[in-house]
Formats: structure tokens, sequence, C-alpha cells
């Protein structure tokens, strides 16, 4: 098997305003649980990294 090395690692962070009423954080948390979601979200990272030719050879991973 071959070995990889670390390039790069990003972190992502999602915020929301405090103290919005409790109704409203539940649907953002199911959002961002969906696999659905985190799907686009890995396809949108790739879709990137092909614009860049000097990049394809990289292993994306993308994880919670």
């Amino acid at each position: 098997m071959p070995k990889r090395m670390l390039m790069e690692q990003f972190h992502l962070t999602m915020t929301v305003l405090a103290g919005l009423p409790t109704a409203e954080y539940a649907p953002m948390r199911r959002t961002l649980h969906r696999k659905r979601f985190q799907k686009s979200l890995r396809d949108v990272v790739h879709k990137v990294i092909r614009r860049h030719p000097s990049l394809r050879k990289l292993h994306i991973a993308l994880e919670r």
C-alpha cells in the first residue's frame, strides 16, 4: 500500500448567531448531519481540486 504524507489540512467552521429560538437550530443541525449535504460538500471540494492540474493527484478526505 502506498504511503501518504499530509500536504495541507483545512478546517471548516460553521457558526450561527447565539440567541436564536431553539426551533431554528434543529433544522440546521439536521441538514449538517444529512449524508446528502455531506456528499454535496465533498463533491464541491473535489470539483475545486480538479480545476488545478497540479493538485489532481491529491487524495481528499472530508471528516467530521
